[in-house]
């Protein structure tokens, strides 16, 4: 088309990657929308520089990495050899005329990205894809077959440009967004398939796998069958699908193939029959793929083409075909195949090189499924043998064919494989699944189970147990709501009850089976919602047999016995149970008496269903007319029941355990009872469910309140032991009944009680549900916690079991003793001394500390335990002192007097402050007041007693302890709250004398004892010397003192902070300074160490003073 202007969106190759990786989104390579004007988006991954521009081009990576503009000389010719060459320029790049790019190979074999403009000159050819992410201008007489794209304007008056979208699909690392395709790739590079597959094997015992980095689907063994499906759904409409992969076949002589399979993924995928029709197909009494649309089948054998469907053109020898929708054993018809649908070369190998004996050159086979139209969905094979890909099946609407299902909603793609009498080694690799939409398959279901009775009766609607199960032992089921479609869908002479289509909730259901003939009919479900896992089967349990799908097959008698157990408590018996011996009525087909009147033997024995026949930790008898019966048929107990004109006769059962039980009854006829080869059996499932559970801890106190002793720290495990009992002639004390050892039960929902503090905090439980296990002592053990502190009980809520309507009530402990705190957190703290000062660690003896902290109350978690309060109360906090150097513990000087108060929700304030506001924590001198010391490194510590016996708890992340003072780990017991150097400390007033008409200064220092005396104490920088604390003791006159209020300097008091006034005249006076207690001194060596410091003054004229020699500061 001459002046198209094309603008299609280039994307998503992955540089320099294998082919399979192709399909990338195209935010990865282009970040934003290509639009006019864009730039190169600043995503865009280019590959290593290669600038090489070779003949011929090869199918990798060139790229000019220099900025700069690139220019193809006029008349240059490049040949592709396969796809795709890749040519990247970073800048502007100009063709020049009469050159020929790629004009003779296909455009997947050619792609050039341009990160500036593109100018192509007159006359040039190229087949391929070209980006620019300036602007494009195209010459005169220019042809282009591929696509063109452009950031900016694209100029082509006079070139025709053909955009050729079925190329796209073809490209070798990379498409383009107009498709937008995503995929799933598997190499096989791991030693297992992922989750992603899902096998089956349907006949023979191989099961998929990857053998050698191969997904091997069958070994060269006769009548082997399986399949694999991919775990994603493909909407069947406005879609495009493209699978690739590559195949081997080899080692055998020559049959069968392998198939890909698009199913109706509504319908649980299970593979066909096995030789000739691959998996796909139908043979006599062998249903085809469950839910099969489209099957494409890569034959060696041929047969393929010849059996299989309803339709069949005959045997195509190395052939590829395709076969359409069936279900059961029609349909599958022949659709389409290689060789003009098989008609040339009938006789021979239709396919050269032939589809199998490519072990070292595998082929790679390429299925296109579009459904974009909305209308078609247009179908295509390709294959690559070594030369690029060459069309196998052209594209062919199969919707359109005869006899061709609707089209579903989704697809799964699955794989078969099939070998018959001949065989051959079937392997993929490399497969790539790409789609426009694909969709997770989300929740599914596992597989379906079935139980029903061991003796159905064609007189009587067979009743079905139906499990969704959830993994592959059924230990779990799928409790969301679940729709199922049951097998048959019809049946001649029944059907199920109510309809095939069944709904139901909680993982498991009742439905009804009626079939009127003797007669065997398999059961199962064909699909779900949830989603049935593909390939899985159905199993069913006929009695108590195991597990299988050929129990499936559900056989019908015309008589038998009748009757109905009804469920109950464990060991409590029931009687008057009504057991019918009846036969189908020739006329009406209802149930007739079989006999009456009469007295016969009839054989008793039960069969344990749950559990089943292992895993069991005693087997008790059932009681029928309170004999024990056998456990088996072999051991069946024969009892003389009486049988009325109705053909019936009353039996009373009972079962001392929990669980299913099934209990079967059969009677052989013979000469002396005149009815000789009449055989009668009968069964009927009922349940024992436990009385009661019984709670126990392992101490109690009844009386539930503050009083209780310490049971445990809240937050840590202890035991919870949790018995199941039976009925035990009614008693209601559940713990005092026999056991039953057979109870199991999940997630068992556990309950807690609160019953002190009143208005307390409940808390949480550490285990909210249990699994209770079957054991010989019925008995399983939680390991139970509490979050909170205080008096509790512990319970378990009522719970169904096995679908009884009556539940298991719940059940209660005897109270607990009290859960206590785990430890206790400090916090604001503040700890000053008096007066305040923080310029050193100096503290003195008899020196007040100001001291406040709080206490919380904390479980093992570290979470308030807030019921910790008021009578729960028992934390003593206990200050405790010691010296590093010397070591010694001061505990004995410890003053403390701490108030509290009252503890509310978990937490309390302390503090040393009287009501007066004195502080009243203080470390004392010896007793005897003598001076000792110092104490360096002295360490003031909190520890608290929990008050219990034994300590349980303590303050949280203890450092210290008074006794260790080198303490590490579990020998700590307080907490450090401050280290000061203690010391021994007086106040000393000098004597001092001056001129009788100035003003005289006194001088204080503080002084400390060290090594046998005091020393001027240069640590001090913050005793007051107030003015006012002087007074005058005796002398000549009593004079005023000056200085206001000051602190010490390096121990000594500022000249100007104690000034005495002038006396005006001579003469000597004595005063005393009023000091703090922890400086006070026993200055009169009277034994009183509470005396504070005096001094001789002296005015007038110094003469000296013959008693100057015996001052001395007092």
């Amino acid at each position: 088309m001459r002046g198209a202007v094309l603008r299609l969106v280039l994307v998503s190759w992955l540089l320099g990657l294998p082919t399979l990786a192709y399909a990338v989104n195209c935010n990865e390579i282009w970040t934003q929308a290509i639009r006019p004007n864009s730039p190169v988006p600043g995503g865009i991954s280019f590959p290593a520089a290669n600038p090489n521009f070779p003949q011929p081009l090869t199918n990798t990576d060139y790229y000019y990495d220099q900025p700069g503009s690139y220019q193809i000389q006029n008349s240059t010719t490049r040949t592709t050899s396969g796809p795709t060459s890749r040519l990247f320029i970073n800048g502007d790049l100009t063709i020049g005329a009469n050159t020929q790019l790629n004009s003779a190979g296909p455009p997947e074999n050619l792609i050039i990205v341009v990160s500036g403009s593109l100018a192509i000159q007159n006359n040039v050819q190229i087949n391929g894809f070209i980006y620019a992410a300036g602007a494009i201008s195209i010459g005169n007489d220019t042809v282009i077959s591929g696509g063109v794209t452009a950031g900016g304007a694209i100029a082509a008056p006079g070139a025709l440009v053909q955009f050729e979208q079925n190329a796209l699909i073809r490209l070798n690392g990379g498409t383009f967004c107009a498709l937008g395709l995503g995929c799933g790739v598997d190499s096989f590079s791991d030693a297992a398939l992922s989750d992603n597959w899902v096998t089956a094997t349907s006949s023979g015992n191989f099961t998929p796998q990857i053998v050698n980095g191969r997904l091997r689907m069958t070994q060269a063994v006769t009548n082997q069958a399986t399949s694999v499906t991919y775990q994603r759904l493909y909407p069947a409409r406005d879609n495009l699908v493209i699978v690739e992969f590559d195949y081997l076949a080899y080692g055998g002589n020559g049959a069968d193939g392998m198939a890909v399979v698009l199913s109706d993924a509504a319908i649980t995928p299970q593979p066909g029959a096995f030789g000739g029709p691959l998996g796909y197909g139908f043979k006599p009494g062998i249903p085809g793929f469950a839910g099969g649309w489209l099957g494409f089948g890569l034959d060696e054998f041929g047969n393929f083409s010849n059996e299989g469907g309803s339709t069949n053109v005959g045997r195509r020898r190395q052939a590829v075909a395709v076969r359409g929708s069936g279900s059961g054993t029609s349909g599958y018809r022949y659709l389409r195949g290689t060789c003009n649908n098989g008609t040339v070369n009938p006789n021979g190998n239709c396919l050269s090189p032939a589809v199998d004996g490519n072990q070292n050159n595998p082929h790679r086979y390429r299925i296109v499924v579009d459904s974009r139209s909305g209308s078609s969905t247009l179908v295509s094979v390709e294959r690559n043998t070594g030369s690029g890909f060459t069309t196998l099946i052209a594209p062919f609407d199969a919707q359109s064919q005869t006899g061709q299902a609707p089209v579903p909603e989704n697809f799964f793609l699955s794989l078969t494989g099939s070998t018959g009498g001949s065989t051959n080694i079937h392997e993929l690799d490399n497969v790539s699944i790409c789609a426009l939409r694909s969709l997770p398959v989300g929740q599914q279901i596992d597989h379906f189970e079935f139980d029903y009775s061991s003796t159905p009766l064609t007189c009587k609607a067979e009743s079905f147990t139906v499990r969704a199960c959830a993994n592959p032992a059924c230990s779990e089921l799928v409790t969301t709501p679940v729709t199922a479609t049951l097998a048959p869908a019809t049946l001649a002479n029944g059907g199920w009850v109510g309809g095939n289509v069944i709904s139901f909730s909680g993982g498991s259901t009742q439905v009804t089976l009626q079939n009127r003939t003797a007669s065997s009919v398999t059961v199962g479900v064909t699909s779900s919602l949830p989603a049935t896992r593909p390939l899985s089967q159905t199993l069913c349990r006929r009695g108590n047999s195991t597990l299988t799908a050929q129990n499936c097959n559900v056989p019908f008698a015309a008589s038998g016995f009748i009757f109905d157990v009804p469920d109950d408590i464990a060991g409590r018996p029931r009687s008057n149970i009504t057991l019918s011996a009846v036969k189908q009525d020739d006329v009406s087909q209802q149930c007739i008496p079989e006999f009456a009147n009469v007295s016969r033997n009839i054989s008793f024995w039960s069969s344990y269903i749950n559990p089943g026949p292992s895993g069991r930790p005693v087997s008790l008898p059932v009681q029928v007319n309170l004999n024990d019966v056998g456990l088996s048929q072999a051991q069946a107990t024969t009892i003389p029941l009486n049988f009325n004109a109705q053909g019936r006769a009353t039996i009373s059962v009972n079962y001392p355990d929990a669980g299913q039980m099934e209990l079967n009854a059969r009677y052989v006829g013979s000469a002396a009872t005149n009815d000789a080869g009449l055989i009668m059996t009968g069964s009927d499932r009922f349940i024992r469910r436990p009385a009661g559970l019984c709670v126990r801890t392992t101490a109690t106190c009844n009386a539930a309140d503050a009083s209780c002793p310490a049971f445990a720290v809240a937050g840590d495990p202890f035991p919870l032991t949790i018995t199941a009992h039976s009925w035990g002639n009614g008693n209601l004390n559940y713990c005092e009944n026999p056991i039953t050892p057979n109870f199991e039960r999940t997630a068992i929902p556990l309950q807690l009680q609160l019953l002190a503090p009143a208005a307390g905090a409940l808390g949480s439980q550490g285990v909210a549900q249990y699994n209770h296990s079957r054991n010989s002592q019925a008995q399983t053990v939680v390991q139970q916690s509490v979050s909170e502190s205080g008096v509790f009980r512990f319970g378990t809520s009522a719970f169904s079991y096995l679908g009884m309507a009556e539940q298991v009530p719940q059940a209660w402990s005897n109270s607990t003793g009290r859960f206590v705190p785990a430890r206790f957190r400090l916090s604001e703290l503040e700890l000053l001394r008096t007066p305040t000062c923080n310029v050193n660690d100096n503290l003195y003896m008899r020196q007040n500390l100001a001291l406040s902290y709080r206490l919380t109350a904390l479980n093992r978690q570290g979470n308030v335990t807030t019921n910790y309060h008021s009578g729960f109360v028992r934390a003593t906090p206990v200050l405790g002192a010691a010296s590093l150097s010397p070591a010694q513990n001061l505990a004995d000087r410890l003053h403390f007097q701490a108030n509290a108060g009252s503890w509310a929700a978990g937490s309390a304030f302390y503090t040393t402050a009287s009501l007066a506001g004195e502080s009243q924590l203080w470390l004392n001198r010896q007793s005897n007041g003598q001076p000792d010391g110092p104490y360096e490194n002295t360490v003031l510590a909190l520890q608290v007693l929990d008050g219990e016996n034994p300590q349980l708890a303590a303050i949280e992340n203890p450092d210290f302890n008074v006794l260790i003072p080198g303490c590490t780990g579990a020998q700590c017991n307080s907490r450090r709250l401050a280290t000061y150097t203690l010391r021994y400390g007086r106040l000393a007033l000098d004597n001092a004398f001056g001129p009788e008409f100035d003003a005289l200064p006194l001088v204080l220092r503080a002084e400390y004892w060290q090594q046998g005396r005091f020393i001027t104490n240069p640590f001090d920088q913050c005793s007051v010397v107030e003015s006012g604390r002087l007074s005058w003791v005796s002398g000549d006159f009593n004079l005023a003192a000056s200085g206001g209020s000051t602190v010490l300097a390096n121990g000594i008091s500022s000249p100007l902070a104690l000034l005495l006034a002038a006396p005006g005249q001579a003469g000597s006076a004595r005063y005393r300074y009023q000091a703090p207690p922890w400086l006070t001194y026993d200055w009169a060596q009277s034994g009183s160490f509470n005396q504070h410091p005096q001094n001789e003054v002296i005015f007038g004229r110094y003469r000296g003073n013959p008693r100057q020699i015996f001052w001395r500061e007092r």
